[in-house]
This record gives C-alpha cells, structure tokens and sequence, in this order.
C-alpha cells in the first residue's frame, strides 16, 4: 500500500514520513531479483541462452504479454509464453 501511496502522489507520501527513496530501492531490488530468477529459470529449461534472447524482440514480446493481460494481473504475462 506504501508503493501504491508513492505512486499517487510522492510529495505526500514523502510529508506522511514515509521513506520514499527508500521504498524505491528496495521495490527496485526485489524487481531485480526476480528478474534474475526468471533468467535463470530460462536457462536451465532451454539449457542454452543465445544473444537474440536478449535483444529488443525479447524485451518487446513481455511488454505485449502484460499489456493483453492487464495492469494488477498475471493473466497476459503466464498465458504469452504458453502460445
């Protein structure tokens, strides 16, 4: 909900005492976790990993895959690789 309240308006958030540089960090971090979980994970179910994986194609496949699934939902996301 603290995110959430950043993401509203930071000013305020910031003026109710809430660490935001802070909280930005750390949702930041935990976002970079799971992105290297997910790499790794990739790696170990294809067992190789070339450099077109990592290109813009990529990149642009996951956003399409969120944005069919909607914001708040993992529908789009879990259903795009599947296809």
């Amino acid at each position: 909900m603290i995110l959430q309240a950043i993401r509203g308006n930071e000013v305020r958030a910031k003026a109710i005492g809430y660490h935001v540089e802070r909280y930005k960090i750390l949702s930041n971090i935990i976002a970079g976790i799971f992105a290297s979980i997910a790499g790794i994970l990739f790696l170990f179910a294809n067992c190789f990993i070339s450099a077109d994986v990592v290109g813009i194609h990529t990149s642009i496949e996951v956003i399409i895959w969120s944005l069919l699934g909607g914001i708040g939902s993992l529908v789009g996301p879990c259903s795009g690789p599947c296809s």
